[in-house]
């Protein structure tokens, strides 16, 4: 029979790799959130897709799913709260916050 395991703890290094941006490779600013789930820097996105504007259809920097610009432009795009939630905790607490924001 099959026992239970608890969760382990994330590494403080896997973690720091979900606040980064595949774009510019830095931790995010102003994390949004495309349609597929990739996020990336507001101003990565504005850079990386400079010539578009609301309306024009893009594709995703990782995964080229397309999607529409929303009628607002790319401010519109959907933030990640989470993601952003966790930067925070992460800059106030350090890892112990880690174990609790996935955990608690």
């Amino acid at each position: 029979m099959a026992t239970a395991r608890a969760p382990q703890e994330p590494s403080q290094s896997g973690v720091n790799e979900l606040m980064v941006c595949t774009i510019c490779m830095d931790r995010f600013q102003n994390a949004k959130m495309l349609p597929c789930q990739h996020n990336f820097c507001l101003e990565c996105l504005k850079h990386w897709w400079k010539d578009k504007g609301a309306k024009d259809e893009v594709s995703c920097p990782v995964c080229r799913q397309s999607f529409v610009v929303p009628e607002n432009g790319l401010d519109a795009i959907q933030n990640n709260l989470l993601l952003q939630s966790l930067m925070e905790v992460s800059n106030a607490g350090g890892p112990t916050s880690y174990h609790c924001i996935l955990y608690c």
